[in-house]
C-alpha cells in the first residue's frame, strides 16, 4: 500500500508521464516496463524482480551473461519457483528488446 503520507494526502505519487518526461529531458531513453502484469503471466507476483533483471540484462545494464544469470536463478530461487522465475527472466528480456 501507499505511503501514509500519500494515504492522507500530505503527499502525491507522480503520474508515469512525469516521471518519464524527467528522465527523457536528462537524455535518457526510457523503457516503462509493467513488471507486475509480466510476473503474474511468469505465475506469480513475487517473480517481479526476475522480470526486471531480464529488463536490466537485455538492456545491457549488468556485467554478466545470460547463462551466468539463468544459472543463478536455479541455485537461488526456491526449486518449484523456478519455471516462473526463468520465465519472468525471459518476458522482462523480451520486454526490453520490443520497447520502442
Amino acid at each position: 500500500s501507499p505511503p501514509m503520507d500519500v494515504q492522507i494526502g500530505k503527499a502525491r505519487y507522480p503520474a508515469l508521464e512525469e516521471i518519464t518526461s524527467a528522465l527523457e529531458e536528462l537524455g535518457k531513453k526510457v523503457v516503462v516496463i509493467n513488471g507486475t502484469d509480466l510476473a503474474e503471466k511468469a505465475g506469480h507476483a513475487r517473480t517481479m524482480s526476475v522480470v526486471m533483471l531480464g529488463a536490466a540484462l537485455a538492456g545491457g545494464f549488468l556485467p554478466i551473461s545470460q547463462e551466468l544469470l539463468v544459472e543463478s536463478v536455479r541455485e537461488c530461487v526456491p526449486q518449484h519457483t523456478v519455471a516462473a522465475n526463468l520465465l519472468a527472466l525471459a518476458l522482462g528480456q523480451k520486454a526490453f528488446s520490443g520497447a520502442p
